[in-house]
């Protein structure tokens, strides 16, 4: 299994969510959390707070392994929804670095992660999950 640091920008485009956790510790300092999401189940994506800020204010450049999230055995929700990942630049008045997924079955945003305010002072670590505005499954 390889493991590296990606660029958001890596990341965009459709996949299958296959699993997500969000209270997942970063492995080196236990106050940093983060989120593992499982992309097309041959992907482990993780997010963390960056410790390196010293605040833990920002996120860390997302970390992924070949793999997918059960290789860790992690507890996990299983999702396995089509999303679309894309760049997330602005939030609200202010600039933000991250990613959004959308469910593409109802077009609502399910998770927003990465840094708010980035042009502040006060930047904010984001990980907005919405579990409620995923799609319904039809079989």
């Amino acid at each position: 299994m390889k493991t590296k640091p990606m660029s958001w920008n890596e990341l965009c485009g459709k996949h299958t969510l296959m699993a997500i956790r969000t209270d997942v510790t970063h492995p080196f300092d236990k106050d940093a959390n983060g989120i593992a999401i499982d992309l097309d189940n041959e992907l482990a994506v993780f997010i963390f707070e960056d410790p390196s800020d010293g605040y833990r204010s920002t996120a860390a450049a997302p970390l992924i392994a070949n793999c997918n999230l059960y290789e860790f055995g992690c507890k996990m929700d299983y999702i396995k929804a089509p999303v679309t990942i894309t760049r997330w630049t602005e939030s609200d008045s202010n600039r933000a670095d991250g990613i959004i997924l959308t469910d593409t079955r109802n077009g609502k945003v399910i998770l927003r992660v990465g840094t708010e305010n980035t042009d502040d002072d006060y930047p904010r670590f984001v990980c907005d999950w919405r579990p409620q505005d995923l799609g319904k499954v039809t079989l």
